[in-house]
């Protein structure tokens, strides 16, 4: 597998795995940041350049709590050769301007990547990652069917895909007791890749 583009592994992947909610950030966010807290886990996310504005201070926890930020793109379009660099591009100036971190990670928004995406990211120093385990929660399908997408499907270095949402925020205190009872370590995304910005 190319470096620039990574779905698992690294050297934290022995027993880690890691948590990406994708989108936002928007009012969910906050809550899910209070539990990661309260539970003493990490986790990374995935933020959208446009909804940055007047969330800045929600960034800064995140990261004040030793979670990581990845790119998401500025308005979560399909990308295409002629709007992803800019896409990528201004995001990165937003996430920077409002917490002074700058992201290592990009999360295409769809999960559609192709070269000129990898390409694009790679050339502001950003692997693209993708998920192994797509949880589908956005779709609020219920809280157990939450869990089991997760428990049912984890394996050493697996990443899964979160929304923060009234049913994911629910479940995910379960989900984080239920990972560590099965002896996985919960690590930012960076982290579990083995990259510098952790």
């Amino acid at each position: 597998m190319a470096p620039w583009i990574r779905t698992i592994g690294g050297p934290w992947a022995s027993r880690g795995v890691a948590l990406l909610f994708a989108d936002g950030p928007n009012a969910y966010h906050y809550e899910t940041v209070d539990i990661l807290a309260e539970q003493r886990a990490k986790a990374t996310f995935a933020v959208v350049g446009r909804w940055i504005a007047g969330n800045e201070e929600l960034l800064r926890r995140m990261l004040a709590y030793g979670n990581a930020i990845a790119n998401h793109s500025w308005s979560h379009p399909h990308l295409t050769a002629e709007n992803v660099a800019d896409e990528i591009a201004r995001t990165q100036v937003a996430i920077r301007n409002a917490t002074g971190y700058t992201p290592c990670v990009f999360r295409p928004p769809h999960g559609d990547y192709g070269r000129d995406v990898v390409q694009a990211a790679k050339q502001q120093d950003l692997v693209t990652i993708d998920m192994q385990v797509n949880t589908w929660d956005w779709a609020k399908p219920g809280t157990e069917v939450i869990y089991h997408r997760v428990m049912d499907r984890v394996r050493r270095g697996a990443i899964f895909l979160l929304h923060p949402s009234e049913q994911t925020n629910a479940v995910l205190p379960r989900i984080i007791d239920d990972l560590r009872v099965r002896g996985y370590h919960l690590h930012t995304v960076p982290r579990l890749l083995g990259l510098t910005n952790s």
